[in-house]
């Protein structure tokens, strides 16, 4: 028996915004750390991995990681005299495991990078001198500061640079001298104190590191060496953004998820890190080594040589997702540096663990649906001739991992594909049918009378119709052969963005327009294609995908808006929807899956439980909302005591609709509720 127990106080209970509970929160399953983490250095010491970058994530191992709450992330971080530093915007931080910080402020400084040496942390600064009545415009400065603490922070002789407005990058210690260079301004110190710039300053921005009694940094494209921070020697031609020294490796990280390493800085190999994003910096400790990036993308490896993402499943954008009964698949492609990387798929049982794989073909899949024992995906497929983008690609499979393609494939691009009557239809800059997903017949697309109009947007299929929408146009079909065009919908603005269907009525979303000047994000149902009503609207400018699962059209916008429309019951809208710019959901096991770019993968709270909220209507009743799964028992059961407490069934129902309304008599002060499924 599954109980959601719910104690809601009368006298204290109070609901700010009717029906949003059951879909303002949501759990991200990738990445791993919270949506729009970025890491830009980690450190290790104490025996736990540091990373640092818009927040501060901690791990003892380099694989499980944890964000810790209530301090700000930094620029930069370093493990020395027994304790890590970190600094940022206008502040610094000391920590000796990571967790807890003890945090000092340092006006008008902006920290780049730190390194500690000769006793002293020394960190690169922007200064930031805000203008006055004489001088209204501020002035920049480039410099360095040191501190014998990581609190407390004086300024360095002889590094003040205005004329250039160049940031140094990074700083290294070693050999007696440190090295702070970018941009081809190089400034050297014996003691952290004095500065100077040398007679030929070298090196680019992926910055400087020491380490086996040599410096390396990058200039112009090549890994470059010195002993003492004057004299470089060209090494490897390669161009990092960031460069580390850990258990006698150096390691040197970049775009598309490059990893170099090198025993001496002379020596480098390159290494497959599974990432296609972008890493910033590099590290290693007792459990192995970690890279860290865009994204929350963290990398690890045991020996510097194999490879294994563990921040994020994937960065790859998924534009599809779908449920066979058993398992989720989401899909994506990736046209990363003019290059075009394997498709992605990611499957899942339960919605919380997944596993990542590829069809093993260059696709950029957008879309796919389950009928007839199938997966069907559609798509661009990778052209062999470069100024051509209009080949289309179709994959099916029986379960998610192992892929097949149909012997041919007209040339057209794909955006969509649904399942209706006995047939797959798949559309883009042209209609295919097929009733097994392999073999694909092409459409007369010109009999739709939609000649330049731009492609077929979005396809759903329902009450013995597939509809299809083309900008602001709507046309419906029963065999995808013959097409009628159905009349527009008052107020759609530029264009409908996507289609969907379900509970006896189709669901467009796109932008309304009331005026010249006024235009939100709107869905509209229909159950014909003839007659329109506006289910609702959000506040920002346009709702761009519609998903529909356990009775609810899920529509999601701009400004990361989730928009919620249980017909004949509630319009919702929720303004704290999860930070990700979301492309599709599917519903099983009880619970939404929400895919989208960077690879987001969202999870909502569970159904099958039931979920619960309510609010005082006035001083003798209450209103109690209930959630559920369509189809599956529940009873609602009430107690005026905690402690003893007696729970009595108040309501049996089964959910015929995702909500059940309730409003009960009370003349207490208090009651306690909760649900359960038998």
């Amino acid at each position: 028996m599954l109980r959601r127990a719910l104690p809601l106080g009368l006298w204290l209970f109070v609901v700010g915004h009717l029906y949003s509970a059951p879909f303002a929160h949501w759990t991200a399953v990738n990445p791993l750390l919270p949506l729009g983490t970025w890491l830009r250095t980690v450190a290790y010491g104490n025996g736990v991995y540091v990373a640092a970058g818009s927040g501060i994530v901690v791990s003892t191992n380099g694989t499980a990681w944890t964000l810790v709450d209530g301090v700000a992330g930094g620029s930069a971080v370093v493990f020395a005299d027994g304790k890590f530093v970190v600094v940022g915007s206008q502040n610094a931080g000391v920590s000796t495991n990571g967790v807890d910080w003890t945090v000092a402020t340092v006006p008008k400084t902006d920290f780049e990078w730190i390194t500690y040496g000769a006793g002293l942390f020394a960190a690169e600064t922007i200064y930031i001198e805000p203008g006055n009545v004489f001088d209204p415009l501020p002035h920049v400065f480039h410099t360095i500061m040191t501190s014998p603490d990581g609190l407390h922070w004086k300024w360095a002789w002889g590094v003040w640079d205005m004329e250039r407005r160049v940031s140094w990058g990074k700083i290294a210690y070693g050999n007696g001298t440190f090295v702070a260079s970018a941009g081809g301004a190089e400034v050297i110190s014996h003691d952290g104190i004095l500065w100077k710039i040398p007679d030929q300053p070298c090196c680019a921005p992926g910055g400087v590191i020491f380490g086996n009694g040599v410096f390396v940094a990058q200039q112009n494209g090549t890994i470059v060496t010195s002993l003492d921070g004057l004299s470089w020697t060209e090494q490897y031609a390669a161009a990092p953004s960031g460069f580390g020294f850990a258990r006698g490796i150096f390691g040197a990280v970049g775009d598309g998820g490059a990893i170099l390493t090198s025993p001496d800085g002379t020596n480098w190999t390159q290494h497959a890190s599974g990432s296609i994003g972008s890493l910033f910096a590099f590290t290693g400790g007792d459990q192995g080594f970690v890279a860290v990036g865009m994204e929350a993308e963290i990398v690890e490896s045991p020996d510097g040589e194999h490879w294994t993402s563990r921040g994020t499943l994937t960065s790859t954008g998924l534009s599809g997702v779908a449920f066979d009964g058993h398992t989720f698949v989401a899909l994506g492609g990736n046209y990363y540096n003019r290059v075009w990387q394997p498709d992605t798929v990611v499957t899942s049982n339960d919605g919380r663990s997944w596993q990542v794989s590829s069809s093993g073909r260059r696709h950029y899949l957008t879309d796919l649906a389950w009928a007839q024992g199938k997966f069907v995906a559609v798509g661009l497929q990778f052209p062999t001739d470069p100024t051509n983008m209009s080949n289309g690609a179709i994959l099916t499979s029986t379960n998610g991992l192992n892929w097949t393609d149909p012997p041919a494939v007209p040339a057209t691009d794909l955006r969509a594909v649904t399942f209706g009557n006995g047939q797959f239809m798949a559309v883009g800059s042209g209609i295919l049918t097929s009733t097994d997903g392999v073999e694909w017949t092409p459409q007369n697309v010109a009999a739709l009378g939609l000649s330049g109009v731009g492609p077929i947007s979005s396809v759903a299929y329902g009450n013995g119709l597939f509809m299809i929408t083309v900008l602001t146009n709507i046309l419906t079909s029963p065999d995808g052969i013959s097409w009628t065009k159905r009349a527009s919908i008052d107020g759609l603005g530029n264009s409908s963005h996507a289609i969907s269907f379900g509970a006896g009525r189709f669901a467009v979303v796109g932008q309304r327009r009331t005026n010249a000047l006024s235009a939100h994000g709107a869905m509209w149902t229909s159950s014909d294609g003839d007659v329109w009503t506006v289910a609702g609207e959000i506040s920002g400018p346009t709702l761009g995908h519609v998903s529909f699962g356990n009775g609810v059209f899920l529509g999601f916008g701009s400004s990361y808006t989730l928009a919620v429309h249980i017909p004949g019951q509630a319009w919702i809208t929720v303004p704290q929807a999860p930070a990700a710019l979301l492309s599709a959901f599917a519903y099983g096991e009880g619970t939404f899956i929400g895919v989208g770019g960077g690879g987001a993968i969202l999870r909502s709270d569970n159904f099958v439980q039931g979920i619960l909220n309510g609010h005082s209507r006035d001083p003798g009743h209450f209103e109690v909302q209930m959630f559920g799964e369509l189809g599956r028992d529940y009873r609602l059961q009430v107690s005026d005591e905690l402690r003893p407490v007696t729970w009595t069934d108040r309501l049996s129902f089964t959910a015929s609709t995702p909500l059940t309304n309730f409003i009960d008599s009370v003349d207490g002060s208090h009651r306690f509720y909760r649900l359960a499924a038998p």
